[in-house]
């Protein structure tokens, strides 16, 4: 989703970005503290967001640079990863983009041509990630998938039909795409580049997802375990490495009596892992605790706590599966705890919390507890940051690798 600032500066222009580049640069070059250099970080990848909305690919990799930067001195890990990750995509998008000049010339004098608007409507689709901008251009496309996918999103999921139909073509063209950059059955090539063809596949994977979530409350038991099955092959797809079972560097303690907690690369919302639990057979009443320690927060100040989370199937228990943020004095607790509904919802949910640490706590543990008797909950990219310091993650490797 484009931010308000993205926003402002397709509607101001060039010069706006500039400006708020500038002021960036210059509250980075002034930072004399951890938390400051993290802030000017924060600013500059909102620099690079405005840039990539407006096609300035130049300046959203040099500001994800300085962003990268700004992280590396402040030890603002995420930050700093994320501001590498943006890096790498602004300099792959503008090396594409400066492919479809030729196309967007045609556009300007032909609007809608077929064969220009497939290939910056594949732009948009698959290297911008902008569904929305991409799927209208697409409609006018030469290829005649993309003309055909583009259709069922019109009908945006009115009924349960619909949303199968849109999830299966989608997930029919991911397996399509060959090796040589063809769209199966189609005229017109795609790309030749290989790298072009894997994030292609990967989109449209994610957008077969997204309307197989829409259509999952009404899908039949039947339909459900062809889902399944289908999310499953895609994870395995995506993710082709073995299993590793271990507790993972920075948590604790993972299994007790009633049931165990593990790595598994089953499903994983990120990078190969996630933290999977899975009662045991032998209780009635399982209840599974991993505790992650030594988390340290500032009494009197509030912060942002977030997971993401899947279930399979889960059955029984008072709460299924519950998050606890719990912090102490001497003893004596308090918490914030989130509490996972959704019993059996195989895509990836997150829920948010914000909670104040009150003065004198002197203990803080983050618990994750199952009290569901059968099915599996999967968590990954579990976060809490500073509501006043954002891009500062406290929680070491909350994406389990």
């Amino acid at each position: 989703m484009l931010r308000t600032l993205a926003l402002l500066v397709l509607l101001a222009g060039q010069d706006d970005l500039k400006t708020l580049h500038d002021r960036a640069t210059a509250a980075l070059k002034a930072a004399r503290t951890p938390e400051a250099a993290t802030a000017a970080g924060v600013e500059l990848l909102r620099v690079a967001d405005a840039a990539w909305a407006a096609n300035q690919y130049d300046t959203c990799g040099k500001a994800a640079g300085q962003a990268e930067q700004a992280a590396r001195g402040a030890g603002a890990a995420a930050l700093q990863a994320e501001a590498k990750r943006r890096q790498a995509e602004a300099k792959y998008a503008g090396a594409e983009y400066a492919k479809c000049a030729v196309a967007l010339k045609t556009l300007a004098d032909k609007p809608g041509d077929p064969d220009a608007s497939g290939t910056w409507g594949l732009f948009l689709c698959f290297v911008k990630g902008d569904i929305a901008a991409g799927l209208p251009v697409l409609a006018n496309a030469s290829d005649p998938f993309l003309a055909s996918v583009a259709e069922l999103e019109k009908k945006g999921g009115a009924t349960t039909a619909d949303a199968l139909a849109a999830a299966g073509a989608w997930w029919k063209g991911s397996a399509d795409v060959d090796a040589k950059g063809l769209l199966t059955g189609a005229t017109m090539k795609v790309k030749a580049d290989k790298d072009f063809i894997a994030r292609a596949r990967t989109k449209m994977v994610e957008r077969a997802v997204y309307w197989y979530g829409l259509a999952w409350p009404a899908l039949t038991p039947a339909e459900r375990e062809e889902v399944r099955a289908r999310l499953k092959q895609a994870q395995a797809n995506a993710k082709p490495t073995p299993y590793k079972p271990a507790t993972p560097d920075g948590w604790g303690s993972m299994s007790g009596d009633f049931g165990r907690a593990d790595l598994a690369d089953v499903h994983a919302r990120t990078g190969r892992y996630s933290l999977r639990f899975t009662p045991s057979k032998k209780t009635k009443s399982p209840w599974i605790v991993c505790d992650m320690k030594n988390v340290r927060f500032r009494p009197g100040r509030t912060y942002v706590f977030s997971v993401w989370y899947l279930t399979e199937k889960l059955e029984g228990g008072d709460h299924g599966f519950v998050t606890t943020a719990n912090w102490s004095k001497g003893g004596a607790g308090n918490g914030s705890c989130l509490v996972v509904a959704h019993r059996d919802e195989p895509f990836w949910h997150k829920v948010t919390a914000e909670f104040t640490v009150p003065d004198g706590c002197d203990t803080f543990t983050m618990q994750f507890v199952m009290s569901a008797q059968a099915g599996q909950v999967f968590v990954d990219d579990v976060s809490i940051q500073d509501k006043n310091e954002p891009g500062r993650e406290l929680v070491p490797n909350g994406s389990f690798e």
